[in-house]
């Protein structure tokens, strides 16, 4: 069962603040794993909210 809104916030809060924003974004966007990784600061937009994914890791990419 996914945990509920206000368990998020208890994880959020409870998180670094430089991994804060990568929690959210997991928990309610829905990017992949890889894709969440690849995430740079500039591919967030701060005025529109819109997020560019244009990066994600490779895991089979060191097999």
């Amino acid at each position: 069962m996914p945990a509920a809104f206000d368990e998020i916030a208890i994880i959020v809060d409870d998180m670094p603040g430089d991994i804060k924003l990568f929690v959210v974004l997991a928990a309610f966007v829905g990017l992949r794993e890889g894709e969440l990784l690849e995430l740079r600061r500039s591919d967030v937009d701060g005025v529109t909210g819109r997020i560019s994914v244009t990066r994600k890791v490779d895991k089979e990419a060191d097999r």
